[in-house]
């Protein structure tokens, strides 16, 4: 389960580590905006990437309550 990520330093925890596995191939950090303001309302992330089956895991996706 995701941690609370309401706590700032928790976010950041958890953000740095979403980047640390992207730079490693392990997995890929997508930002969710919208599109008609253009504020960040979430994040998704692809895990377990499967190159030779063609394959990833959808995961670690959440959205901003207001949305």
């Amino acid at each position: 389960m995701s941690p609370d990520l309401s706590d700032p330093a928790i976010m950041v925890q958890w953000v740095d580590q979403a980047l640390s596995s992207e730079r490693m191939g392990e997995e890929y950090a997508f930002t969710v905006m919208n599109a008609r303001t253009g504020e960040i309302v979430g994040i998704s992330r692809y895990l377990n990437i499967y190159s030779r089956d063609r394959g990833v895991e959808i995961g670690w996706t959440w959205y901003s309550p207001k949305v």
